[in-house]
């Protein structure tokens, strides 16, 4: 018999449970009086913020300039109250454009005064991250992998951080890429799509003025809760459960997929996306009301976990009969015929 959960460690309400998920539900109707349509990254981005826990919840957007990616990640963040800044990439940024400034404010250099960067918030907006230059984006690292900043050797926490980036996947000119380190870490990479003829006459009809929102929630609960999921539904999640063998299924077979790029490479995906999609899985299982994950949330969740960081041969695709002419399509359909060769575990 395959052991499903270990004890839960914490007690969640029932009554408070309801009463988070109903304001989550109110967050995301008050984020469409300004966003229209957008669902699935708006979902994407309440996941991630839950997520806050783990130190994970970053998530990379791709689209072409004027989908609403900023107005979105503005309006989730006023929506919440959560404090947040933004970063233009550019191809002159430098590493403390992100973190701090400092100036030497006596006769000596030991006098140094340390000035906070855009990185100490809550969300950073750090829009066409592929324009900013490897060293720069390097610096992204340690706020992501470890929620804090390194000055003079000291550390300084950034509490509940996360990192919402955009990258433009049409221009070339002034573009470095993002790193394979940094890519691993965005928890997600959400693909914003053209809005439908529908969706697209109601943005064209909006009204463009700003609009004062309603608060639903603040970053104390959501710090609060972010901890609760993680510990009733997240870390009940043994080695044995039915749930981990299928991700861990799921990930041995990206990793053996013959459409998989070699070389350098070819050790993707890392062990992360796995972890990733246990935390998922958790959060999406609470969210939608149910008192634990099954393997469906997994699967559910695992193209945006896994695009990202899963380096694709066009070539070995097409020739494997993998249909595509654009990278992402070609990756999306080398994870979904992953998972149409990854059965369910069975329990009993």
């Amino acid at each position: 018999m395959t052991q499903l959960f270990a004890k839960k460690k914490v007690e969640i309400k029932d009554e408070e449970a309801e009463d988070f998920r109903l304001k989550l539900k109110n967050v995301g109707e008050e984020v469409h009086r300004e966003v229209i349509g957008l669902e699935t990254s708006i979902e994407a981005l309440l996941v991630a913020l839950i997520a806050g826990e783990s130190r994970r919840g970053h998530v990379l957007f791709e689209a072409a300039p004027g989908r609403g990616k900023t107005l979105l990640v503005n309006t989730i963040a006023d929506v919440l109250n959560l404090k947040r800044s933004r970063v233009q990439g550019t191809p002159d940024q430098e590493p403390m454009d992100f973190l701090y400034t400092h100036q030497i404010v006596g006769k000596s250099i030991s006098e140094i005064l340390f000035t906070e960067g855009p990185v100490f918030t809550n969300i950073l907006l750090a829009d066409e991250l592929n324009r900013v230059p490897p060293k720069s984006q390097s610096a992204l690292l340690e706020p992501m992998e470890e929620a804090s900043v390194t000055f003079e050797g000291q550390k300084r926490p950034l509490p509940h951080f996360h990192l919402f980036a955009t990258q433009n996947p049409i221009e070339t000119a002034g573009t470095y890429g993002i790193a394979e380190a940094l890519m691993d870490r965005f928890m997600f990479k959400i693909l914003v799509e053209f809005p439908t003829q529908e969706n697209l006459s109601r943005i064209i009809a909006r009204d463009q003025r700003p609009k004062e929102l309603a608060k639903i929630l603040n970053l104390e609960e959501l710090i609060r809760w972010s901890k609760l999921i993680y510990d009733n539904y997240v870390l009940p999640l043994t080695p044995q459960s039915a749930i981990v063998e299928y991700i861990s299924s799921i990930l041995f077979a990206a990793y053996q997929h013959p459409a998989k790029l070699g070389g350098i490479r070819g050790d993707a995906p890392s062990v992360r996306p796995g972890e990733d999609l246990k935390i998922v899985s958790g959060i999406s299982a609470f969210i939608e009301g149910r008192d634990r994950p099954t393997q469906h949330d997994v699967k559910k969740w695992v193209k945006p976990v896994l695009r990202g960081r899963y380096p694709i041969s066009k070539h070995a695709a097409q020739d494997l009969g993998i249909k595509g002419d654009h990278i992402n399509t070609i990756t999306d359909n080398v994870i979904q015929d992953i998972l149409d060769k990854t059965p369910f575990i069975k329990t009993t």
